[in-house]
């Protein structure tokens, strides 16, 4: 385009910026909305409106009728997830929250035989179901959404520190090493999701460990050796009216005595020992006992020394291992 056709449209773009603005945090909540109810993780989320600088950058060196509308990416909104699995699924559901214009798999443009980035880029726009109101002015707007994983975004974010745009772009003594590097971040991303539907298998055994303990003496997950998922899995079946907390029950693993402490049973010991004195401490001071990990430091602060000791507990807890320990059931 011609330096006059380019500020022209710059102008008529300065105008418009604010409806695009206002395009990236509709599209944007609408997403979060709906991977929320997805109940799919991500590890990162960004939108833009395209500068004005960039806008006449990029127009300066096409040829574009008409930019505004040619130019597709004047709003955009990067998904940074974790698996492929759901930047697929990520993909599926942008589709059926708004009107899809194009899809683009930059992975499957690539090629068998070469090697870079992989993201989904999508054109979406609002379209007829999101009109009048809040959504006035900007319904008809395009939206580019690009979907990627944390390691597909790693490699985006370093070929681009390198300002090369395309393959053809590298030089010959460079393309091999920087080939070599793409081909091990696609292993690390396919390990990634291969260790994903193994720890789906692994969670899969124990809560049908948990599902038939209720039908015998003695569960199978009691011979589970302690981590997160088990010591997890142990306290939503000892517990059922209460669910585990996370970064307790990673304190709970840090501060056990790993010599003493290696299978689900030898907590399962303690809890019992504990019983009368934790339901006597848990009565008189319910606002203590908010989650079931709960329940689970306070039989092992009443039934083993060196976990009181090492444990942060609060004075009230404190107290109450003094009040109710002729409760505790002698080993």
């Amino acid at each position: 385009m011609d330096s006059a056709n380019v500020e022209n449209a710059v102008r008529e773009y300065e105008l418009t910026r604010p409806s695009y603005e206002k395009l990236c945090e509709e599209i944007s909540e609408l997403i979060e909305d709906a991977l929320a109810e997805a109940n799919i993780d991500i590890a990162g989320f960004s939108e833009r409106a395209k500068s004005v600088e960039s806008f006449r950058e990029k127009i300066s060196r096409k040829e574009y009728d008409n930019p505004l509308d040619q130019t597709e990416d004047l709003a955009g909104v990067r998904i940074v997830c974790l698996y492929d699995e759901d930047r697929e699924q990520i993909a599926r559901i942008c589709a059926n929250e708004f009107e899809l214009l194009k899809t683009e798999d930059r992975g499957r443009a690539l090629g068998a035989d070469r090697m870079g980035y992989s993201g989904t880029h999508l054109i979406v726009r609002l379209g007829p179901a999101y009109s009048g109101g809040r959504y006035k002015g900007i319904t008809n707007l395009k939206c580019e959404v690009q979907i990627r994983t944390a390691v597909q975004d790693a490699w985006a974010m370093i070929s681009h520190g390198m300002v090369y745009k395309n393959e053809e772009d590298v030089p010959i003594e460079l393309r091999r090493d920087l080939n070599h590097a793409a081909s091990l971040l696609e292993i690390a991303q396919s390990k990634f999701d291969e260790l994903r539907v193994k720890r789906a298998q692994y969670l899969a055994e124990i809560d049908t460990e948990i599902s038939t303990a209720i039908q015998t003496e003695e569960p199978k997950l009691l011979d589970r050796k302690i981590n997160f998922d088990t010591l997890s899995a142990y306290i939503r079946w000892k517990f059922p009216n209460v669910k585990p907390d996370d970064t307790l029950t990673r304190l709970v693993i840090q501060d056990i005595d790993g010599d003493r402490f290696r299978k689900i049973a030898d907590i399962d010991v303690v809890v019992e020992r504990a019983k009368q004195a934790v339901d006597a401490y848990s009565a008189r001071a319910p606002q203590i006992f908010k989650n079931g990990t709960d329940f689970v430091t306070k039989s092992l602060g009443f039934a083993d020394e060196g976990f009181r000791n090492k444990h942060a507990f609060g004075s009230p807890t404190r107290e109450a291992f003094s009040r109710y320990d002729h409760l505790v059931a002698q080993s």
